[in-house]
């Protein structure tokens, strides 16, 4: 089947994992069925975890936080058991104020506070503003749909928020779609809440959007370049040394080599914040010199950072994150010998490509990034 796109499609894709973050992305189909990232990837802390620290807060309101943290040390099956049931309520609950919502809570949870305090839960709730709104029986919390509702409050307004923010960025005007995929997408309130928000976009919710990322991942895996062109998250650049500039460069960074004075941890910048990182196309590249005449390679200190401009990889916001090494064995030139360094990003994977500027000759460089600990 031939599939013809006229003009854009473009979607703005909103991933919920169900744990503590949402991402979102905007792309463009192309053509060729690849997309194209538009605006770089962002989001924030307001997943499902968001909406479950707001049912934690409600139950702390009602029997207070050393309660509430002594049940937890004591019996923390029943903790998780409690938490997992609230999950399932979350993801059913349509939003309707009308209709209370019925959630098992652990007998040891009301059993802690009384034995604590040597007053009933019930006693307990005549004294907070949610008397009239809920109800706790044994084993049994019902609260109104109205107070469940404004336990979605802060996260469906942050992301609502967010995206209302970025369609009004020049770049991804014309995006027609919404995509909401993961764990948070399936709840039935985060749904409605998106699609009263934006009535005139189409909301496309995958059947199993739990699953939808896991199988994306799974494809990508496989099609490493379906998506062709991505926007750089970060500012990604080298520490380098540049000849000392009085009054322009710090005097704490002044460093002598040989009869040299130069200025050191400089942020030599390959890739701005924002910018198009084509496919396995090389980005801007930046010419290097050995400090020392006998120097048979160059380690670079490799950064990133979320500032536009940075100066010094010293400078507030910068991120050490590994190392590059540049062979350059032929000790022939001296000093004067130039090496062209290029960032190429790829489906999964960051190369680089060295090149000495006198013969043209490409020479080995490698990538070695820190562990993660």
């Amino acid at each position: 089947m031939h599939v013809e796109f006229k003009g854009d499609y473009r979607t703005c894709t909103a991933q919920g994992t169900g744990g503590g973050t949402v991402d979102i992305t905007v792309h463009q189909v192309q053509k060729d069925k690849t997309l194209i990232e538009l605006y770089k990837a962002s989001g924030g802390a307001w997943g499902g975890t968001q909406v479950d620290e707001a049912f934690r807060q409600l139950i702390v309101k009602i029997i207070g936080n050393p309660i509430f943290l002594k049940f937890c040390d004591e019996n923390a099956a029943d903790f998780v058991d409690m938490f997992r049931e609230f999950e399932l309520k979350k993801r059913e609950f349509k939003g309707d104020g009308n209709k209370k919502v019925t959630i098992k809570v652990p007998v040891s949870l009301k059993e802690t506070f009384e034995k604590e305090t040597e007053e009933t839960i019930q006693d307990a709730l005549t004294q907070t503003a949610y008397s009239t709104k809920l109800t706790w029986t044994a084993d049994k919390l019902r609260i109104s749909g109205l107070l469940f509702a404004t336990l979605f409050e802060i996260a469906t307004g942050n992301i609502i928020e967010h995206v209302k923010k970025l369609l009004k960025e020049p770049e991804v005007k014309g995006t027609t779609n919404i995509i909401m995929v993961g764990g948070f997408s399936e709840s039935h309130m985060i749904q409605a809440k998106v699609k009263e928000a934006f009535p005139n976009m189409n909301v496309i919710i995958p059947a199993e959007a739990g699953l939808s990322v896991l199988k994306g991942a799974v494809i990508f895996g496989h099609l490493p370049k379906a998506i062709s062109a991505r926007k750089a998250k970060y500012t990604y650049g080298l520490a380098t040394m540049t000849k000392f500039v009085k009054g322009k460069h710090r005097e704490d960074k002044k460093e002598i080599i040989g009869n040299q004075v130069k200025c050191k941890d400089i942020f030599s910048v390959h890739v701005e914040k924002g910018e198009t990182l084509e496919l396995d196309k090389a980005q801007s590249e930046r010419s290097y010199n050995p400090v020392e005449p006998e120097q048979k390679e160059i380690i670079f200190q490799f950064y990133i950072t979320d500032s536009d401009d940075p100066m010094y990889v010293t400078d507030s916001g910068c991120t050490h994150i590994g190392k590059m090494v540049v062979k350059i064995p032929d000790t022939s030139g001296g000093l004067d010998r130039q090496v062209k360094v290029q960032l190429i990003f790829g489906g999964t994977e960051l190369k680089v490509k060295a090149i000495i500027e006198k013969t043209n000759q490409e020479v080995t460089a490698k990538l070695q990034f820190l562990d993660k600990k």
